[in-house]
Parts: C-alpha cells; sequence; structure tokens
C-alpha cells in the first residue's frame, strides 16, 4: 500500500481539534463564568484528539514502508523539516523574552518539567503536547519496523491498556495529578489507538466488518459521550476537578476511544465532507501554526485591546497561521516529500542493472 492520498475528511477532523483547543484557550479561560464556557469544559481534549490523529496518520505511514531501506532516514527527516521550522522560528524568541531555559524546548523534554510540579507559562505550556508526541516518534518506529508483524496488533492493544494502569501508578507515585496529565505513558492510550486504526484500515478482514457494522460504530460513539457529558456536568457544576482521579481514569479514557471510533467512521466512509464544513478543513490546514500561536496572539491581544480579545485574537491567530502555513509550513513540506522518498531495499542495484 503507498502512502496514504490527502484526504478532507482527515483535515475536518484536525479543523475540529484545533477547534476544541482554540475554544478552551481563547474562550472557556476568558470568559469561564459563561454557559458556553461550562458546556465546553471538556474542549481540552481537543488534544487528545490531535493524538488519535497522530497515530493514525504517523503510524499508517511507518507501516506501509516499514520494509523500505531508508525506513529511518526518511521519516526522520521529513518529521523534522515538518515540525521544527515553525517551531524554533516561534519557540526560540518567546522563551528568550519570557525567560525559559531554552535546552528542554529544544530536546522536547519540556513536558517533564511540569510533570515535576512546576507551574508553566501560558505561551510556552502548550508545547507539552508536542514533547509527548515526539517522544512518541522516537518509540513507534522501532516497534512498527522490528515487532513481528503477527504480533504488533497485540502489543499495541497492550499498550493502549497500561495507559490508564500507568496514571494510577503516576499518580500513587508523585502523590500529584501533573504526571498522569504530561507524561507519554500515561497519554499513550491516544496515540496507540491511532495506531491501531491505521493497523484496521489495512486489513482486508477489518474493513469488511467496519463497513458491515457502520450502525453499531454510531451506537458506540453515541455510547462513549456519556461519560463525557457526566463528567462535563460534575466539572461545571458539581465543582469537581478536571484533573481529579474520576477525571483521569475516566476521561481521559472515553476522550480517545470516542474518537478512534469517528475516526474509523471516517475514514471508512464513502461520502466526501459537505461543503458547510469546508472550514474545518481550511483550520486543518493550518492547525499547526494554529496550535502555537494562538496563546501568544491572545496575550497581545489583552495587552494592546483590552476587549473583545476572544474574537481579536482568533481572528489574529487565524491570519497568523495562514501566513505561516504559506511561508514557512507548506514549503519545508514539500521539500521533504520531494527531497526524502522511501526507496524498496533492491531500488539501488536495479539502477545500475543493465537494461
Amino acid at each position: 500500500m503507498g502512502e496514504m492520498k490527502h484526504s478532507s475528511g482527515l483535515d475536518a477532523i484536525r479543523g475540529v481539534a484545533i477547534g476544541l483547543v482554540l475554544i478552551r484557550h481563547l474562550i472557556v479561560e476568558v470568559h469561564h463564568d459563561s454557559l458556553f464556557a461550562k458546556l465546553f469544559v471538556l474542549s481540552a481534549c481537543g488534544v487528545d484528539l490531535f493524538f488519535v490523529l497522530s497515530g493514525f496518520l504517523l503510524g499508517g505511514i511507518l507501516i506501509d514502508n516499514r520494509y523500505k531501506q531508508n525506513y529511518f532516514e526518511v521519516f526522520y527527516a521529513r518529521r523534522a523539516l515538518r515540525i521544527l521550522p515553525l517551531y524554533l522560528l516561534l519557540v526560540i524568541p518567546i522563551c528568550n523574552l519570557i525567560g525559559e531555559p531554552l535546552f528542554p524546548f529544544l530536546t522536547f523534554s519540556q513536558n517533564f518539567l511540569w510533570a515535576d510540579g512546576r507551574v508553566g507559562n501560558p505561551l510556552t505550556v502548550i508545547t507539552w503536547s508536542l514533547a509527548v508526541e515526539e517522544q512518541f516518534y522516537l518509540i513507534l518506529p522501532a516497534i512498527v519496523r522490528y515487532w513481528p508483524t503477527g504480533r504488533l496488533l497485540h502489543l499495541i492493544v497492550g499498550l493502549i491498556c497500561a495507559a490508564p494502569i500507568a496514571r494510577v501508578m503516576l499518580n500513587h507515585a508523585y502523590g500529584d495529578t501533573a504526571p498522569a496529565y504530561f507524561l507519554l505513558p500515561a497519554r499513550m492510550d491516544g496515540l496507540f489507538l491511532g495506531v491501531l486504526a491505521a493497523c484496521l484500515i489495512r486489513n482486508r478482514q477489518s474493513i469488511c466488518w467496519l463497513n458491515e457494522h457502520r450502525r453499531e460504530l454510531y451506537v458506540g460513539a453515541m455510547l462513549l459521550t456519556v461519560p463525557l457529558i457526566v463528567m462535563t456536568w460534575l466539572i461545571s457544576w458539581q465543582q469537581v476537578s478536571g484533573r481529579s482521579p474520576l477525571m483521569q481514569y475516566l476521561g481521559y479514557s472515553a476522550a480517545p476511544l470516542l474518537f478512534f471510533v469517528v475516526l474509523l467512521l471516517v475514514v471508512t466512509g464513502r461520502r466526501s465532507v459537505p461543503n458547510v464544513l469546508s472550514p474545518l478543513c481550511w483550520l486543518g490546514l493550518g492547525a499547526y501554526s494554529l496550535y502555537l500561536t494562538h496563546r501568544l496572539c491572545l496575550f497581545l491581544a489583552i495587552g494592546v485591546v483590552g476587549q473583545y480579545v476572544s474574537a481579536i485574537s482568533l481572528a489574529s491567530s487565524v491570519l497568523a497561521s495562514l501566513a505561516l502555513w504559506l511561508l514557512i509550513e507548506k514549503p519545508f513540506m514539500t521539500f521533504g516529500r520531494e527531497r526524502f522518498k522511501y526507496r524498496d531495499r533492491d531500488s539501488d542495484l536495479a539502477s545500475i542493472r543493465p537494461a
């Protein structure tokens, strides 16, 4: 199977993910007493949707190319060109501006600082999820490459099930809820659920089953919304902490499972994204730059304008992400795809054989 073609459905899912993050940071945290904020108190789970989608996309690329000669080189070169240019452009000056040490951010280990109880600056703390993903990318290629094919699904399911256990153990070991929020072992269920979805859609029997049981998938998705609705009520109207053990043991599992089922419904569906949802696709294209810039735009809006900060920071974030996508993200992504291509093990020999 070749590399997955561009999908507007996946762009829409990415748009939902960044939309939830924007709602959390630009509305819920700014207007926290409003009814809207109470209804969307769990919008931070947009990060979980990013984790599931990332595991699906990157896991799929690795599975498709696991036997290629330059498997590791191409994967990491493309990841570096995708992540680092915009990240370094924004994070280095922000760290210098607010006095944050650069080393943890350059090594993508900043999530360990906040897991250890340090209070993160709002401008940089959002990068914890990038650190988790980069740490995930350190182990996933080796797992896909070297783990026996027939046992790969068993390992993935085991790691998914291990995440809630890791959250319990981290809570007891640290006596604090922060490690279960910020560290990879506690959040790997979302990432590996995405990898599981990538495996399932590459198996004929699984695809047939998914197509024949779409109604059951819809029912499952609706049932998985129930614990999220209950926790919304508990957090917004019963003052239960969003990082309480209940949330960590149940909520951190329910949201990725819901997104896993929704992802399967989208990638196995035959309908294109309706035109009314096209703004989500546009948001999805600029999701990475939006994620990195929206907090900075909010900070500037509060300092300069003082009112209508949510609307102004949203508009400025969208404009900034559009410029960054066109000037930085897209050129580096295109260069990465054209310069670094996966090759079969015998491609070099084939190129020098006489015709």
